[in-house]
């Protein structure tokens, strides 16, 4: 027999009964829940504005070497223009050639290297690879600084946002635990949650034993049915039997309906 529905039932009945449980253990840790859940809260709302204000002024001093690293490769790019001006107009560096021999306090003559007088625009060439050295050394180390502010800027902003969720998170705590039920209610829904089951189980019980009943009477029923048949077959047997005996034997000596037979005699038709 199928019992599916019965389970079903009982499966459903116990889920509620576990449910119902939870919310009894719940209900009695209420006070408990509403405690830690307003601590949490108070505690992360006293942190949040802290770390916003070390969040905004990292990412204004991130901005700061952003602004700068910006003007300093505007002025990077506007001197390599100039120098490359310089260049297309046959513009060179100039080359050091040797000083006059100077007479050193051993005795000895040295020579020192000198530069040549030098044109204006080959002095502008000089100062502009100067500046363009300064300038790029000067972005390299802001690029440094930069990086070492974005890198505490993203702790700072992954501190606010894990305190942020910390603090959503308690919130919704808090109204959890203030819509729980009182303990009686909850004990009243596990009371009415374990009838529910009961009944289920009872109910699984008694098809269980309905089916069990009717196979018996079924059984007994059919073996009763047997015997008949089996009675019939016999009697049914006998009269074949009966029906095609062509003769019949006197079985001793005596009258029958006023003829005399003997032990052995046979009586055919017409004889």
């Amino acid at each position: 027999d199928d019992f599916s529905v019965q389970q079903d039932a009982i499966r459903t009945a116990q889920d509620t009964l576990n449910e119902a449980n939870e919310a009894l253990n719940a209900a009695n840790n209420r006070d408990s829940l509403i405690a830690t859940a307003q601590g949490n809260i108070d505690y992360y709302s006293s942190i949040i504005p802290g770390l916003e204000a070390t969040a905004d002024a990292e990412a204004a001093v991130v901005a700061d070497y952003n602004d700068q690293i910006t003007a300093a490769e505007t002025e990077l790019n506007n001197i390599n223009l100039q120098i490359a001006n310089l260049e297309n107009m046959g513009v060179t560096l100039p080359s050091e050639t040797a000083a006059p021999s100077e007479t050193s306090s051993e005795g000895t003559e040295e020579t020192a290297p000198t530069t040549a007088a030098l044109t204006t625009q080959q002095q502008n060439l000089v100062d502009l690879n100067a500046r363009k050295a300064e300038l790029e050394a000067q972005i390299a180390d802001l690029n440094t600084m930069r990086d070492a502010a974005q890198g505490r800027l993203d702790e700072a902003s992954a501190s606010l946002g894990a305190a942020q969720a910390s603090l959503a998170s308690a919130q919704a705590d808090l109204q959890a635990a203030q819509a729980l039920p009182s303990v009686a209610d909850a004990q009243a829904d596990v009371n009415a949650a374990q009838s529910s089951l009961n009944r289920a189980n009872t109910a699984l019980s008694n098809s269980q034993a309905t089916a069990a009943a009717t196979a018996v009477t079924t059984a007994r029923t059919n073996e009763a049915r047997e015997e008949q048949i089996a009675a019939a077959e016999e009697k049914i047997a006998k009269l074949e039997e009966s029906l095609t005996c062509t003769e019949i034997v006197a079985p001793c000596s005596g009258l029958v309906y006023g003829l005399v037979v003997s032990d052995g005699n046979v009586m055919t038709e017409n004889s």
